[in-house]
């Protein structure tokens, strides 16, 4: 613990203890204060235009029960890909209202994290301003099945 609070401070230490003991909590612990990146899984049902979002759970809940029912060829994929790439800047404000929720999540748990090393409220985290706007590193297009619709 004193190890994490040093350098969370700014200050050299050198951490040496057995397997298990949580030495890599201690160096990751350190950089919490200077970053905080996620990722999370997001979607939307229906067209952009009703606004049907759903959480981050409900998304990977879904995609846990997504099964194929046949193949898509190819110049079918990258139809849909581009149909949904041209869509991605509807979502703006969207991504925006996530991004600024996530932010103030991360305020929260950084101090429940900190309250956990006996910091004093001089040292308190106030804000995480969100880097808009967010990246979009992946895309799943589930499709509904003929006649299950």
């Amino acid at each position: 613990m004193r190890a994490m609070e040093l350098g969370i401070a700014g200050q050299n230490f050198v951490d040496t203890s057995g397997t298990g003991s949580g030495k890599s909590l201690t160096y990751i612990g350190t950089i919490f204060d200077h970053l905080a990146e996620e990722t999370l899984v997001w979607r939307y049902c229906g067209s952009p235009a009703e606004g049907r979002f759903l959480d981050s759970e409900a998304a990977l809940g879904l995609l846990d029960t997504a099964a194929p029912s046949g193949p898509i060829s190819p110049h079918s994929q990258a139809q849909f890909l581009q149909e949904e790439l041209v869509l991605l800047p509807r979502f703006r404000a969207e991504f925006d209202r996530v991004a600024e929720t996530r932010s103030q999540h991360l305020v929260e748990v950084h101090e429940r994290f900190n309250r956990h090393l006996r910091k004093t409220a001089a040292g308190k985290f106030e804000v995480v301003y969100p880097v808009l706007p967010m990246d979009v590193l992946g895309m799943y297009i589930l499709l509904p099945v003929l006649g299950q619709v």
